[in-house]
């Protein structure tokens, strides 16, 4: 087994050994479908869009039996203050693969890159994986995981049924300007920095701000770094709303409304 940390994009054969590899993970979806993540052919990209970003891979004779992904972000603080973190992703070891010491050498790889780095670690964990961060952590000195929230997924199908004259007073803005919206309404609560979205949407992400500036929220997709398949081989083509926040839950859901018309009229 060989371990090789990338921290540009993967080249040679790699992006597609990482591909092939991913394709035997599932999550579910509700109480009866799953869903498949791929990076496609440019994993590193997901991460990178985020901050400093490093993706660790452990293989054997040229086929990816391990993975994990990393990248350096700052949570900001009620006070403003920032706190280096480190967001842990795509940790993934084969089925036939597991119980070896492939996840020691990830973690150990990560642990030196983490160096110095960050004060902190987080990550969000599927439903349906085992083992879960409780069962690993506080070993081969990784930190205690502690749950703090359980998050739902929401896919919901857009059917445009809103028409312009019913659309919310909701104004187009810059990024400049979403972004200071974005601020002001999380500055109550802990929140992530923002993420570099060119990196990893194809759609213009657009700023939406209530006249009021009670709510805001980016609406963005994935597809240039991560897309997601039903395992009936259905596309989740989907916008998502990032950076969503709001002060008054009436406007939030009626920002939810009028970003659900614009998803489905640029065909999401």
């Amino acid at each position: 087994m060989n371990i090789k940390v990338f921290q540009k994009s993967p080249d040679g054969i790699w992006p597609a050994a990482i591909e092939l590899f991913e394709f035997q993970f599932t999550y579910p979806l509700g109480s009866k479908l799953r869903f498949r993540i791929s990076h496609g052919q440019d994993s590193w990209r997901f991460f990178q869009a985020m901050g400093d970003a490093v993706y660790i891979i452990a293989e054997r004779d040229g086929q990816v039996i391990g993975a994990l992904g990393a990248a350096l972000r700052s949570i900001i603080q009620v006070d403003g203050s920032k706190t280096p973190t480190i967001y842990i992703g795509d940790l993934k070891i084969s089925p036939a693969d597991r119980g070896g010491l492939i996840f020691i050498r990830l973690i150990r790889e990560l642990r030196e890159w983490i160096h110095g780095r960050a004060t902190h670690v987080c990550a969000v964990v599927m439903n349906g994986t085992s083992p879960t961060p409780t069962d690993f952590s506080g070993r081969m000195g990784l930190p205690n995981f502690t749950p703090m929230h359980n998050l739902g997924l929401l896919w919901v199908h857009t059917d445009g049924k809103l028409s312009s004259s019913e659309l919310f007073s909701f104004q187009a803005v810059s990024e400049d300007d979403g972004l200071s919206a974005y601020t002001n309404l999380s500055s109550e609560k802990q929140h992530f920095s923002d993420s570099d979205t060119t990196r990893r949407s194809r759609f213009p992400a657009q700023w939406l701000v209530s006249a009021d500036r009670r709510a805001c929220g980016r609406l963005e997709d994935t597809l240039g770094a991560k897309r997601l398949y039903t395992t009936d081989g259905e596309e989740m083509r989907s916008m998502h709303l990032s950076c969503f926040v709001y002060k008054d839950f009436n406007v939030g859901m009626a920002l939810c409304a009028s970003a659900m018309v614009l998803a489905h009229n640029a065909g999401y």
